[in-house]
């Protein structure tokens, strides 16, 4: 892989043009996703139903201790935690309706070490299936994560990763023209982020993503609500930097936001001056610094960071340098639909500034 194991895909675009066959699979795929958020909702009615039902057995548990203390030994009655934690917890048709659904019976008994052995197994396998990068992939995590969901409580490590899967497969949406479905994945996505940070504040991945979806969902806003978004980009990623100094993405995130402020034009920084008492100061030299720490701290070539470092030196005038970061962007292998995005735009540059490119002495 050329980019870091938790992957930044901002830049969107069109990627290679899928058949009719892709398309075909790619609405069963968005149907599907339907269903499956129907029936989230459905076990979200079922966990409150289970909950009604743990308070329905604590107060009967309690009339029979204030009954009979002869009573309590002759008939033992199980704890509230019992219940909450036996497999077989909906068995009482007569009171109440199960509203579960069949299936994915790889996550349907909730004794807590199971559960915590089968989350780490998922983890692990969404974690391989995120790092591949190819929309099939990213259906599969996307897949696993929302039936690992539908069955038991929210954890901020899967809902930070369902956000990533929901912003790569909004970038999907986008290379075959559905925006619309594009923004509903961005959406979801930002509303997954948002839960994981109010179960864990100091995740550094729930911070990053929920950044990068703000920045994503500005595509979709005018000018004032996308330069209010920004800050709140910002925000984020320096939170997770101070929680994550070391993380190569994060230092690109924080070039990306300086090169972008270095750039805004006269009316833009105009409108950001009547939002906020003062822009924040960002110069290209500091974006630049920003991109060549992510260089550094990324174990593998990073493509797209790499023709960052050439837009900055392009807006600085230094096309010689400009052109040798071009090179080394389109020497770095294309392994996924963002690096198909990136590798148009470093050819686009290279035929505008090749000339440029020093002779060997």
């Amino acid at each position: 892989m050329n980019r870091p194991s938790n992957t930044i895909s901002i830049a969107l675009g069109a990627c290679a043009v899928l058949g009719a066959a892709g398309v075909v699979l790619w609405n069963y795929f968005y149907e599907s996703r339907r269903r499956v958020l129907l029936q989230q909702e459905i076990s979200r009615l079922d966990l409150t139903v289970n909950q009604l039902r743990a308070e329905l057995e604590a107060a009967r548990l309690r009339k029979i201790k204030s009954t009979s203390s002869s009573s309590r030994r002759s008939s033992p009655t199980r704890s509230v935690r019992s219940y909450l934690t036996a497999s077989n917890y909906d068995s009482d048709e007569d009171e109440f309706f199960d509203l579960s659904s069949g299936g994915d019976d790889e996550f349907d008994n909730d004794t807590p070490g199971i559960v915590d052995e089968a989350l780490k197994s998922l983890i692990e396998s969404v974690d391989v299936l995120l790092k591949t990068g190819t929309l099939e992939s990213r259906r599969e995590a996307y897949s696993k994560l929302t039936a690992y969901m539908s069955k038991h409580e929210a954890n901020s490590g899967v809902l930070w990763r369902l956000a990533k899967c929901c912003h790569g497969l909004g970038t999907a949406c986008a290379a075959m023209g559905h925006m619309d479905q594009k923004k509903e994945f961005i959406l979801e996505g930002l509303d997954y982020a948002k839960r994981a940070l109010d179960l864990n504040s100091n995740d550094a991945e729930a911070h990053k993503w929920f950044a990068i979806l703000t920045g994503a969902y500005g595509d979709y806003l005018g000018m004032k609500e996308k330069i209010e978004g920004g800050y709140v980009f910002k925000t984020h990623v320096e939170k997770a930097i101070t929680l994550r100094p070391e993380d190569a993405s994060l230092r690109h995130l924080v070039g990306r936001f300086k090169y972008e402020v270095a750039n805004l034009s006269w009316i833009e920084r105009k409108i950001a001056n009547t939002i906020f008492a003062e822009v924040p100061a960002a110069t290209l030299p500091e974006a630049i610094e920003d991109f060549k720490a992510a260089h550094r701290l990324n174990p593998t070539p990073w493509k797209e960071n790499s023709l960052y470092l050439a837009k900055c030196y392009i807006a600085q005038n230094n096309y010689a340098e400009a052109v040798q970061w071009l090179d080394k962007a389109a020497a770095i292998p294309v392994t996924s639909c963002e690096d198909e995005v990136v590798e148009l735009e470093v050819q686009n540059l290279l035929s505008s500034y090749s000339g440029y490119r020093k002779k060997d002495s």
